[in-house]
């Protein structure tokens, strides 16, 4: 078989390992081995080559990855992949341009390489973490514990040197040098596993005695949506806030739209939770939707937090917006794009970190897919919380990979910032994560339950929360650099 003719194969291969390491069967130890069939394709390329296969790999990983987004909008399942699949040309084209001067480079470079990319796919409006390389090892909580220094870059960043050393290994056939990079590999397991180990039996998290209530109404999310339900939807959470207070709670929690309603313009529900709040004497979170009454053209994805006896709600709006979900990206723009229809909505980001107060404790709200960005979650680390709140709403996606994997990347925020994470989400997942990343309590998917837990004690700030993400910075600034330096010789 000749070099081109091996390309396809090698693609595929890639793509496959790729997503099948971010599939919630424990098998996040492939990605060990994703990127060394590109390696290989890489070796002998033209830049033509380089942005096919780049696409071709991209667009395939992303399918087989994210085909549960149809569940939700198909169109919208497609406008993500053909744009993210983009990103990928960048690491293929760079890599391809050093490694035409150096082998050595390009694989020393790779790493910076990978994760620059990452970086970038991760902020702006387009920003979409999802897939980055970090998240397939966070069911592996002995492997991600360094991610309190590193972030979660910093995971991706290692993965693809552990790919290199495979590379490497295959590439010298197992010769006399081999040695070196084999006793390379064993350390860079050795060092990240010393450390998970120690860590995670130094200090474990203790119990804040402080009692939560995640109501998982397993609500069919096309269904409470429609007018014939909205009472049905009412009496439902209505209940299960009442058994909650009935069984002691301290604070009480719904999911993300758990109201199907504007809930600070429904006086009919928002006077009826008022007076079942007030009764009970215990405060509920509410996720809801919202607009102001000075600008009905902004519509906002939001949580509102209610106190027994006092009339005025806290509130927090959804500041990082789904692409081609919530929101047409860059349609502010280029009003154009709205008239696209993806099966979006229209919705306004909120621009205030808030920090809500219940019994002396601080916390954030994250509102579904914010959980995936590292940065928007230190900021509000850093206004010194003792716990965050994910409320999610994954039934769009059905019992696919999707409502796991949006789990897994809760496991990497509270390792990052040694916050623990509760997670009340309509059809499951919901759970509660200790700061070391593990699942300490959870429900099924697709089950109508109340998940009580006490939530864990907050550990010390770490060197991410105070500095950031170093590592991805790093790493952009040092791709530039490679590629300033490797086009300037390409000239020569």
């Amino acid at each position: 078989m000749s070099t081109s003719s091996k390309n396809l194969p090698l693609t595929l291969i890639a793509s496959i390992l790729f997503a099948i390491a971010f599939l919630p069967l424990g098998t996040g130890f492939l990605a060990y081995f994703t990127i060394v069939p590109l390696f290989f394709l890489l070796e002998k390329v033209t830049l033509t080559d380089a942005i096919f296969y780049g696409y071709l790999f991209g667009l395939l990983s992303n399918i087989f990855s994210l085909f549960w987004i149809a569940n939700a909008t198909l169109p919208g399942m497609v406008g993500a992949v053909l744009i993210l699949a983009l990103y990928n040309i960048i690491f293929f084209v760079l890599y391809w341009l050093i490694r035409r001067k150096s082998l050595t480079w390009a694989v020393v470079g790779s790493p910076f390489l990978w994760v620059a990319v990452e970086w970038i796919r991760s902020h702006g409006t387009l920003g979409f973490p999802w897939l980055n390389l970090s998240h397939t090892q966070a069911s592996y909580p002995v492997i991600i514990q360094f991610a309190e220094f590193t972030g979660e870059m910093g995971i991706s960043f290692w993965l693809v040197l552990v790919n290199i050393g495979f590379y490497l290994l295959l590439k010298w056939k197992f010769k006399r040098k081999s040695i070196v990079i084999l006793a390379s590999l064993i350390l860079l397991f050795a060092v990240p596993i010393a450390w998970g180990i120690h860590r995670l039996h130094k200090n474990p998290p203790e119990d804040t005695g402080f009692r939560v209530a995640l109501l998982q109404g397993n609500v069919d999310p096309y269904l409470k949506w429609t007018k014939s339900f909205q009472k049905e939807n009412f009496r439902l959470y209505y209940s299960m806030i009442q058994e909650a207070a009935e069984k002691k709670a301290d604070f009480i929690i719904l999911p993300e739209t758990a109201t199907a309603s504007y809930l600070t313009h429904t006086r009919y529900e928002l006077r009826e939770y008022r007076q079942l709040v007030d009764s009970i004497g215990i405060p509920v979170l509410f996720g809801s939707l919202d607009f102001r009454d000075t600008d009905r053209r902004r519509y906002y994805n939001a949580a509102f937090l209610m106190h027994p006896t006092r009339r005025t709600l806290d509130r927090y709006y959804k500041i990082q917006l789904v692409p081609f979900s919530e929101k047409t990206p860059l349609a502010d723009s280029f009003p154009f794009l709205y008239d696209i229809d993806f099966g979006q909505g229209n919705f306004s980001s909120g621009t205030e970190k808030t920090i809500f107060r219940v019994d002396g404790y601080r916390f954030a709200t994250l509102i579904c897919f914010e959980a995936m960005f590292p940065e928007l979650v230190r900021k509000f680390v850093v206004k010194k919380i003792d716990f965050i709140v994910n409320i999610t709403n994954d039934g769009w996606f059905g019992n696919t990979p999707g409502p796991y994997q949006h789990l897994f990347a809760c496991l990497l925020r509270a390792v990052e910032t040694r916050r623990p994470i509760i997670r009340c989400a309509n059809t499951g997942v919901s759970a509660v994560i200790d700061p070391m990343g593990r699942i300490t309590s959870r429900t099924k998917y697709n089950e109508k339950t109340i998940l009580f837990a006490n939530v864990p004690q907050k550990l010390k700030t770490t060197f991410y929360t105070r500095y950031g993400d170093i590592t991805g910075k790093l790493s952009l600034s040092i791709t530039g650099a490679l590629s300033i330096i490797f086009l300037i010789l390409a000239r020569v």
